[in-house]
């Protein structure tokens, strides 16, 4: 299969196959959508001109707020319609809902692109897999109806003790979740082990949220098996990066899209962070050029030992709306302040909310009833964690709620 294949071959062959198939898409999106003419006409650039990776920057950006005003009359492409296209939603964590409309033929790409991931970490087609997501009515695809590849759907709304429930029926090989979910189910199982004693997995996949080191390393303890980070976007057909079993970064999946990592407009050397600036090289039904999606992540050089020829992206920070801003100016991460409340074991929940520059509102669910006597303490660390000051209130909470798509943004600012 031409999918696994590709991700074996050497660095200066896929990046020459990646820039070729960038050149084709940017050449198709002008010549087949309004948007894209209009966007590259307004600056006098046409995709000749685009002749070396360097040169991509002179290409437009491409915004969230610019697809939702131009999808489908601009920007779906000659030739195509909605009904013959597989569509999506976004989850809107951005603020935006978008709909995104996918080629079959890009949408079966990108569907051996998933595969190929889970067959990286040791995936069997036959194991069953119980896959966490707010809807659960779900059509069996053609390879469920074989055996192949079957999941269980576990709903993302449903209280925590209900979805263990299904776990312990279940008896999944594989479960694929959010990691907000995951870590609450873990918590719990902590406290009554004998009780869930048969949920034994043997490997997670994380994805859809921000997955710190200390929840890995969490997970791994209670669940007693490895954690896996992925990374996608709906926009994209849903996977674009993903941890094989050597963990030693995430591998783009370069023959799916081009990832760019930011900062001031230039490209950002490998180890630092830079908002991610993504292209889709598949679907010809809604090409997207160089969108803006909102997420920041760290770039690499390195190579994976594990011999895949695949670039790799270190990890994600987190959402570029969701950095904390200090008094001062400065910016602090998700990945930073999350684990600093992830570690009390008290906590079942939380949302961290930026009011202002000077004022955090943290919403905390606690497990087995209130512990107010853990809050003194965690203040304490958050402040000596941000050596700024900064005003910090708890609200007790009976829950949280979620997003459309189940999920649990763990800070959200304000500002």
């Amino acid at each position: 299969m031409a999918v696994d294949r590709n991700q074996w071959l050497s660095p200066a062959r896929i990046e020459e196959s990646q820039f070729l198939k960038f050149k084709k898409i940017i050449n198709y999106a002008y010549n087949n959508t309004i948007f894209y003419r209009k966007k590259f006409d307004s600056l006098g650039l046409k995709p000749q001109e685009i002749k070396s990776r360097e040169d991509i920057l002179k290409i437009p950006l491409t915004t969230k707020k610019e697809v939702l005003a131009n999808f489908p009359a601009n920007l779906l492409a000659q030739g195509y319609s909605l009904s013959d296209c597989h569509t999506e939603n976004t989850s809107g964590s951005s603020g935006l809902k978008l709909t995104v409309a996918l080629d079959y033929k890009a949408k079966d790409f990108c569907d051996c692109v998933y595969a190929r991931a889970l067959f990286a970490v040791g995936y069997k087609p036959w194991q069953s897999m119980a896959y966490f997501w707010p809807s659960v009515n779900h059509r069996k695809e053609f390879h469920e109806y074989l055996g192949l590849m079957p999941k269980d759907w576990i709903s993302s709304h449903i209280r925590p003790e209900a979805q263990l429930d299904i776990l312990l029926k279940l008896k999944p090989r594989i479960i694929y979740g959010f990691p907000t979910i995951l870590v609450v189910l873990a918590k719990i199982i902590e406290n009554e082990r004998v009780k869930y004693s048969a949920i034994r997995p043997e490997f997670i996949i994380s994805h859809a949220e921000l997955l710190t080191e200390e929840a890995r390393k969490y997970l791994e303890r209670v669940f007693g098996c490895p954690v896996y980070n992925e990374y996608g976007a709906t926009e994209f057909g849903f996977r674009m990066a993903w941890e094989c079993r050597k963990r030693e970064g995430l591998h783009i999946d370069a023959d799916s899209v081009l990832i760019e990592f930011i900062k001031d407009g230039l490209p950002v050397k490998s180890g630092e962070a830079g908002e991610m600036i993504i292209t889709g090289l598949v679907n010809r039904a809604m090409p997207l050029i160089r969108y803006q999606i909102g997420d920041v992540g760290v770039a690499s050089d390195r190579k994976c030992s594990c011999g895949r020829g695949l670039p790799l992206m270190e990890v994600i920070e987190g959402r570029r709306d969701d950095f904390i801003i200090l008094p001062s100016g400065k910016l602090v991460s998700p990945r930073g302040v999350v684990p600093i409340v992830e570690k009390v074991k008290e906590i079942l929940e939380f949302r961290i909310i930026q009011k202002d520059k000077v004022k955090l509102l943290i919403h905390i669910v606690f497990s087995g009833g209130s512990r107010l006597e853990v809050l003194p303490i965690l203040k304490k660390d958050l402040l000596d964690f941000f050596n700024e000051c900064v005003d910090i209130e708890f609200e007790i909470r009976q829950d949280i709620a979620r997003s459309e798509r189940g999920k649990l943004k763990a800070v959200i600012s304000e500002l």
